[in-house]
């Protein structure tokens, strides 16, 4: 799975919500093989989030993911096993 986790400062902006709902809406109605897609979504949470299929590629690196983000890889999973149910 691939999570996307909206950071706090972007959750409190109205214009960005707007767009990510939006993100959200298109990302369900798309598909194809070279389409990631959506597993759950909450885009109305405190912090909203998408999680969709992962599709293997190439892989930016941890460097560049930690840069984007406040969350550990620990805190990471802890996040999406609260919320995406595994079947």
């Amino acid at each position: 799975m691939a999570v996307k986790l909206i950071r706090s400062e972007l959750a409190g902006e109205d214009d960005f919500r707007a767009r990510f709902a939006r993100e959200v809406r298109a990302a369900r109605q798309v598909s194809g093989a070279f389409t990631a897609p959506v597993i759950d979504a909450d885009p109305d949470a405190p912090q909203p989030w998408l999680v969709t299929a992962y599709i293997e590629g190439p892989s930016p690196g941890v460097p560049f993911l930690a840069s984007w983000s406040s969350l550990t890889m620990p805190a990471a999973m802890a996040w999406l096993r609260s919320r995406v149910p595994c079947k």
